[in-house]
Order: C-alpha cells, then sequence, then structure tokens
C-alpha cells in the first residue's frame, strides 16, 4: 500500500532511509514517542535536515503517532561549521604545541613599542627557561630586557609595518650562561600579530665563535 510514511521516506535521502523505516517500526513495535533526525530531498533536488517529534495517543481501537516534522537545516549546517572550526582549531594546536622548533606569537601595543606575548609552544617556553603560563601575557621588552635594542625594536618595527619576513641574527633573550643562542624567523599574520619560528642554533654559534666567525647582535 502507497502510505505517506512510504511516500514521504522515498524522499528521505538514501544514506538515512534504512534508519527512517527502521526507526517506525521500533516505536510501533513499542508503542514508543517516535524521534528521527535526517536529510530529506526536496522535489528540487535541495537537501534539508529534518527532526520528527512524535508521541502514541492510543485511541479505542487503534494508536496514533501525533507530532511535528521540524526543519533544522540550520542548526544541522551551524553545528557543521563548528565542527569544522574545532577540527582545525585541533589540528592547528597540534600542530602548534608539538613543532620541533619553538613558535612565539606576540601582540604590537601601540605602533611597536613593545609586544605582549600571546602563546608559545612548548619548545619554546624550554628555551626561554620558563613556563608556558608564566609566559603568556608578558609584554617581551620588560621580560626580556637584555634584547639587543635597538636591534630587536627596529627589526619587528619594519616586520610589523612592511609585512616583509625577516630572519634574526642569533641572539640571546637573557645574558646567562644557560640561556640557548636562538635563531628567528619573523612574519606577520593577517590578524596583525607578529609570529617568529625559533630554532636553538647554540652548537654553531660555538664552534663558529670558537673559529673567530661568529658572534651575536650587537
Amino acid at each position: 500500500m502507497d502510505t505517506w510514511i512510504q511516500r514521504y521516506g522515498s524522499c528521505i535521502a538514501p544514506e538515512d532511509r534504512e534508519r527512517w523505516f527502521d526507526s517506525i517500526n521500533d516505536v510501533i513495535r513499542r508503542v514508543a514517542p517516535w524521534e528521527f533526525e535526517g536529510r530529506f530531498i526536496k522535489p528540487t533536488g535541495e537537501e534539508m535536515f529534518i527532526r520528527v517529534l512524535s508521541q502514541p495517543v492510543r485511541l479505542r481501537n487503534e494508536t496514533v503517532w501525533n507530532g511535528i516534522i521540524l526543519d533544522i537545516t540550520d542548526r544541522k549546517r551551524a553545528e557543521e561549521a563548528l565542527r569544522r572550526t574545532e577540527q582545525k582549531e585541533i589540528r592547528y594546536h597540534s600542530f602548534f604545541e608539538n613543532a620541533c622548533n619553538g613558535v612565539l606569537i606576540y601582540e604590537p601595543v601601540g605602533q611597536g613599542e613593545d609586544y605582549i606575548i600571546k602563546d608559545v609552544n612548548r619548545v619554546t617556553a624550554a628555551l626561554l627557561r620558563m613556563d608556558k603560563e608564566d609566559l603568556v601575557g608578558k609584554r617581551l621588552f620588560e621580560e626580556f630586557p637584555d634584547l639587543p635594542s635597538p636591534y630587536i625594536p627596529d627589526l619587528l618595527y619594519r616586520v610589523l609595518t612592511t609585512e616583509n619576513p625577516e630572519f634574526v641574527t642569533p641572539l640571546k633573550y637573557r645574558n646567562r650562561e644557560d640561556f640557548p643562542w636562538i635563531s628567528h624567523y619573523v612574519f606577520k599574520l593577517p590578524s596583525g600579530e607578529i609570529a617568529s619560528f625559533m630554532i636553538d642554533v647554540t652548537e654553531a654559534v660555538t664552534e663558529d665563535a670558537n673559529s673567530g666567525t661568529m658572534g651575536g647582535a650587537d
């Protein structure tokens, strides 16, 4: 018999159709509330998402299901967009945290008078001999006054204003024996923040210094 359920079910997306009919047979067998979410194909070929909510009502000689069918397309698309965003965030954080080199992101203050550290990965925290929680939120030049000046302020300002990336001569964040020599590749992000890839080059600097061919930035 060509019933409404069968006609409507034929418009359910093929990958959801078996689940549609199985859900109907299950609630009929149990005389239970019916809930279903799936994709519906309109006569135009456009896909929409539906949610069925129905309660069994017992009559004298039969049981009928009384309910509504909701268009939840906007909600489903919003959920999918959120899921994709979350997946991108997971991939970004996985790459960020597990990169073999240090990654430092900082936000300019004013016209580049200083820079607030916005994020660092584990390698950067280890290179700077501090916990990540103690670095984030600090001002770069206040926390590390030993950074070469005016070399670093001028370089960061150039990257900020020209948006051209630059390599940094190996330097130390603090003038201490336990601090490594670090080389940077500095570039501007679309957000307006500055990012640096950081590489420990202590071994190369030490070898060059012993041979008298290299020193740190002035």
